[in-house]
């Protein structure tokens, strides 16, 4: 599990190759909706991240940035460890089943993403929230502060998160699980 404090100040984090398909410049209309203090950690580099700097200049002051740049795995799953994070943020306009996502969901991490792909089999009502691809930023915003109010944003809908992974996502269970039905096969 990861790291979770409720009295921090609340925190984002994106994973994920900076590129168009990731949309993450749309990342600034969401937060400038939101009043509290937020914490974004962008984990990631590629061709887009100089553009998505630009933007966020925009920012208010209630909007912190941390530029990761590019992480080895090891180091993302030690960041998830350590570090307060309140929810897991995808914005991307195409997926298959993102990777990034289930290990941010092993460590507990509460998910939000578009509704593309194969997103909705990992982020569901069990594990946090989906938004419809073509969303309205002023809306998601109030769905980030109802989020951060609710019952979701609690150590207990962690466990869940975790749970939900473990049923659904642990290697460990699938490969276990597959190999039996091959056997069954015979």
């Amino acid at each position: 599990m990861g790291s979770f404090n409720s009295n921090q100040i609340f925190t984002i984090v994106t994973c994920s190759f900076v590129r168009a398909i990731k949309r993450l410049d749309l990342m600034i209309n969401i937060l400038k909706e939101l009043k509290f203090e937020l914490v974004w950690h962008l984990i990631g580099d590629g061709p887009d991240l100089e553009k998505v700097k630009n933007i966020n200049q925009q920012l208010p002051s209630n909007i912190t940035m941390v530029y990761h740049g590019q992480k080895s795995r090891n180091e993302i799953f030690e960041f998830y460890k350590l570090n307060h994070i309140n929810l897991f943020v995808s914005l991307s306009s195409s997926e298959g089943l993102p990777v990034s996502m289930i290990e941010a969901l092993s460590y507990g991490i509460p998910l939000m993403s578009t509704d593309v792909g194969g997103c909705n089999e990992i982020c569901n009502e069990q594990t946090g929230f989906l938004i419809p691809k073509k969303f309205n930023h002023k809306i998601v915003s109030h769905k980030i502060e109802e989020f951060k109010s609710s019952e979701k944003n609690t150590e207990k809908f962690r466990f869940g998160c975790r749970k939900f992974w473990e049923e659904n996502f642990k290697a460990d269970k699938n490969y276990s699980d597959f190999s039996s039905k091959i056997i069954n096969l015979s």
